[in-house]
């Protein structure tokens, strides 16, 4: 099945999206995660095609990530990409959808479930990696990074459970993303502070009331997880009425890459 890649303009910003399933109904859109190197690309090339088997499936890039428009909003970040996501479903002509969202657009679908906002018109939400644990060292590597190819090694350590992510050709490939124009500074404006003061790591799920959702919600954790190990998971999970958890054995935190297969099939039964 194609897969095409777009480009659109929203509000004056080029916004780049990928799209698949165009003969299905029903719209699900797939929101990639918030670290360095982020695309909707790497988030989800694993399953587009076995997720546009039933539905049209649209993956953005978030306005400072990937192949989108370079801009941060320091005074309301993440008001600024959700108001810039609802203005591209407009474009496109997207009433309501379903989700799924990778660590940072997972945090992010569930953070809007939990206040009650409808500003993405969410209906089913997947959401992977959700939720933020106690390790200090984990953070630290995915909040310092520089671009070196090195380094990039290391926070894929943190991401992946197998070798072969933090190895060529992917790791190559996620690095060189970090070198282009823009990418890095986009993606660090979020931890800028200033000389002499240290931002402490705010994410946009810190303080959601799970208890508050009332959506129908598929969660997967990666059981070797150091970023949202599978019992932060598992206590978002008993919080939501009726959702449903799925744990990866062999996984860290993008178990959809690791485990494409095993997310597809579990994520169509859910959505189905």
């Amino acid at each position: 099945m194609a897969v095409r890649s777009n480009f659109i303009s929203v509000n004056g910003l080029k916004t780049h999206y990928l799209e698949a399933g165009e003969s299905n109904p029903r719209p699900l859109v797939m929101l990639h995660d918030g670290g360095f190197g982020a695309s909707a690309r790497f988030s989800w090339s694993h399953n587009i095609e076995a997720l546009a088997s039933k539905f049209h499936v649209y993956c953005p890039d978030v306005i400072g990530f990937g192949e989108s428009e370079k801009v941060f909003n320091f005074e309301d970040p993440n008001g600024f990409r959700i108001r810039h996501l609802r203005s591209w479903m407009d474009a496109l002509g997207i009433e309501r959808s379903d989700y799924a969202g990778s660590s940072w657009g997972g945090n992010l679908l569930l953070n809007l479930a939990a206040r009650q906002l409808d500003e993405l018109r969410a209906e089913r939400i997947i959401a992977v990696s959700p939720g933020y644990g106690q390790n200090a060292e984990a953070r630290r590597v995915t909040t310092s990074y520089v671009p070196d190819k090195e380094r990039m090694r290391e926070l894929l350590k943190v991401f992946f459970y197998d070798e072969k992510w933090y190895s060529d050709p992917y790791l190559t490939m996620r690095y060189e993303a970090t070198t282009q124009p823009g990418s890095w500074e986009a993606v660090a404006a979020a931890r800028f502070a200033p000389p002499g003061q240290e931002k402490p790591f705010r994410g946009s799920g810190a303080a959601t009331d799970y208890a508050r959702i009332n959506k129908q919600v598929l969660l997967f954790a990666g059981e070797k997880d150091e970023l949202a190990p599978p019992s932060v998971v598992q206590g978002i999970h008993e919080k939501i009425k009726g959702s449903k958890i799925h744990v990866f054995p062999r996984a860290k935190h993008f178990g959809q890459i690791e485990c494409s297969e095993e997310f597809n099939e579990v994520a169509l039964r859910f959505l189905s």
